[in-house]
C-alpha cells in the first residue's frame, strides 16, 4: 500500500510539473508583425498586434520565426543585446565599431538625443531601453540599423 501511494504521489507531481510547464509556453506573449523593410543595414517592423508583456524582442522573434530573417543576441546589462541580423554581426575595435542600433516610433519610449534615424520622411529616436525591455504597442514601428558609433 506504501508503494502505491509513493507511486500515486509522484505521478501527481510528474503531472502538476507538466501543466505548469505547458502554462509557460500559454503565458509567452503572443504578437502579430509586419515586417515592412529588411536590407543589409536596415530592418523596419510595424507591430500589428501585441499581447501585454510583449517586447520589440518578441516582434523580432516571431519575424524570425516566420522565417523572414534571422538573428542572434545576448543577453547584455540591459537585458537582450542583438549582436547580429541576417549575418551582420558587430564589429568592435577598441572605442569604435558597428552595431545594431534600435529606434521607434513610440515617443513616449524613445528619444532623438540619443539618436534618430530618418524612415519613409519620418524622424524616429532611439530606443531609451534595449530591445527585451522595450514594450511593444500595436501600430508602433521597431527599426534596427546597422551603423558606426564611437566615444
Amino acid at each position: 500500500m506504501q508503494k502505491l501511494l509513493t507511486l500515486a504521489l509522484t505521478l501527481l507531481c510528474i503531472f502538476t510539473n507538466l501543466i505548469a510547464c505547458n502554462n509557460n509556453y500559454i503565458d509567452k506573449p503572443e504578437v502579430t508583425v509586419y515586417l515592412e523593410s529588411c536590407t543589409d543595414t536596415m530592418v523596419v517592423i510595424k507591430a500589428t498586434a501585441v499581447t501585454t508583456g510583449s517586447t520589440a524582442l518578441n516582434l523580432l522573434e516571431k519575424v524570425q520565426e516566420n522565417g523572414e530573417l534571422v538573428f542572434e543576441a545576448i543577453d547584455g546589462g540591459y537585458g537582450a543585446y542583438v549582436t547580429s541580423i541576417n549575418g551582420k554581426s558587430e564589429v568592435v575595435n577598441g572605442n569604435e565599431g558597428f552595431s545594431w542600433m534600435l529606434y521607434t516610433s513610440d515617443e513616449k519610449l524613445s528619444s532623438t538625443e540619443f539618436g534618430s534615424v530618418v524612415y519613409n520622411g519620418v524622424t524616429y529616436g532611439q530606443a531609451a531601453v534595449g530591445a527585451s525591455s522595450l514594450t511593444a504597442k500595436a501600430g508602433e514601428y521597431y527599426i534596427w540599423v546597422y551603423e558606426g558609433w564611437s566615444f
